[in-house]
């Protein structure tokens, strides 16, 4: 069944089972204290925002929220994603209907939670989190293998949930967050070249500070030589808000051995579509990193912020 649970990631997310390791972090970094008691470390930086450069996974979205057909669920200030895995007619038939099936079942949701502080009158990007939502009496439902509320999942489906929700753990992990950007990668297979290919897949959510306005770029990076990433494509894409994505997938027949399905059998058709944005070169050469320091986040940041607000 683990195969199949990488073959769920990989139709709803692009993740794949084999994270890169992350590099050590600059000895500079120092420690501070976030609420809660969680110790975090940012980089030293002198008049400047505090920079977060520890991956880590991205927070679950708590089992039993609803997500309303019309908008982010109580508690949450925006829908990021709602991503449905649709296969074509002619794929149907090439995989196993089991691995179709569980793939189909499951809808990769990221919400996000914008604040305002009320002293300074600025607004925060607070927290973005994922889950896995499915129908439960015409309810689109996040569930976890260990509340699915009742929800049919057949014989593997608590099992498949939750071999899945460990491999995002490891393979979808934020890279750099500020108060008002977090950074997050997605190890994917995609169908690059008529291939299935590993590739990354880099988020990036950012709020405006003085609006509340969110922002959510997508962009596709090729991991082919050591060094920096090399983008896939000639743009990056500003998504729109509350999106509802119908993701399109592709599928290898010969990528089956006796109805298991490996983990590059199937792969995303395309990252999610928005407003194509062409890369400068001071974008393209942040965009592209493969690590950050604290200033090239800084500098990010403010090249998509310009991006998100024209």
């Amino acid at each position: 069944m683990g195969r199949i649970a990488i073959v769920l990631v990989v139709l709803l997310m692009g993740a794949h089972l084999c994270a890169e390791k992350q590099a050590a972090r600059e000895s500079s970094a120092q420690t501070l204290s976030q609420g809660g008691g969680e110790r975090i470390q940012v980089q030293a930086q002198a008049q400047a925002p505090a920079v977060d450069l520890v991956s880590r996974a991205v927070p679950r979205i708590t089992p039993g929220t609803v997500i309303p057909a019309d908008g982010p669920p109580q508690l949450w200030s925006h829908l990021l994603l709602f991503a449905t895995p649709t296969l074509s007619a002619a794929d149907l038939k090439d995989a196993p209907k089991m691995a179709s099936d569980y793939a189909r079942m499951f809808k990769l949701t990221f919400l996000a939670n914008v604040k305002k502080n009320p002293q300074s009158n600025r607004y925060k990007l607070d927290v973005v989190a994922r889950g896995f939502a499915i129908n439960i009496r015409g309810k689109e439902t996040i569930v976890d293998a260990g509340n699915t509320f009742g929800a049919d999942l057949g014989v593997f489906g608590k099992r498949i949930l939750d071999e899945s929700e460990k491999i995002l753990d490891n393979d979808v992990r934020i890279v750099a967050r500020t108060e008002s950007m977090w950074l997050i990668d997605a190890q994917a297979v995609m169908l690059w070249a008529g291939e299935h290919k590993k590739m990354v897949m880099r988020h990036a959510v950012l709020v405006n500070p003085q609006s509340g306005q969110l922002a959510k770029f997508v962009w596709l990076l090729a991991k082919d030589r050591p060094g920096d990433y090399v983008p896939a494509e000639q743009a990056i894409q500003l998504v729109p808000p509350s999106m509802r994505e119908e993701r399109l997938l592709s599928v290898r027949r010969d990528k089956f051995l006796l109805g298991v399905p490996s983990p590059d059998a199937f792969a995303l058709v395309r990252i999610p579509q928005g407003r194509a944005v062409a890369y400068t070169a001071e974008l393209q050469r942040l965009a592209c990193k493969r690590q950050f320091t604290a200033q090239q986040v800084l500098d990010l940041e403010g090249q998509l912020r310009t991006i998100g607000t024209r």
